[in-house]
């Protein structure tokens, strides 16, 4: 469902996304802080720049309300993005030092929320 939004939150440093998303029975505006210092995002347009095979295609990104958990090896993540050969996962080391990296898709599984060790 497409609609437009008033950009009336611009001045107080919000950026409203021109879409509206319907998630299960409530519909969300999309609605992002243009000076969260959290963000995530420039460290996912970094690690699609460190992209081990260029030619494997666009990633496609995970939305971020449905980031599938997975593991890969001893490691245990959320992923953000894959292309045909590779998936791209985040993860907290113990100190709470956030990674992002490229996995081959092959050491990726998919696992329930009952067998994830993750933080």
């Amino acid at each position: 469902m497409v609609s437009s939004v008033p950009m009336i939150l611009m001045d107080q440093g919000y950026a409203i996304l021109p879409h509206i998303f319907d998630v299960g029975c409530s519909t969300h505006t999309g609605v992002v802080n243009k000076f969260d210092p959290d963000s995530k995002l420039m460290d996912i347009i970094s690690a699609e720049e460190r992209h081990p095979d260029r030619t494997d295609g666009e990633p496609r990104r995970f939305p971020i309300w449905d980031k599938p958990l997975v593991k890969a090896g001893d490691l245990y993540g959320h992923a953000v993005e894959y292309t045909r050969s590779y998936g791209l996962i985040e993860w907290y080391e113990l100190d709470r030092t956030y990674r992002l990296e490229w996995f081959p898709a092959a050491q990726i599984e998919r696992v329930e929320r009952k067998d994830w060790h993750g933080m």
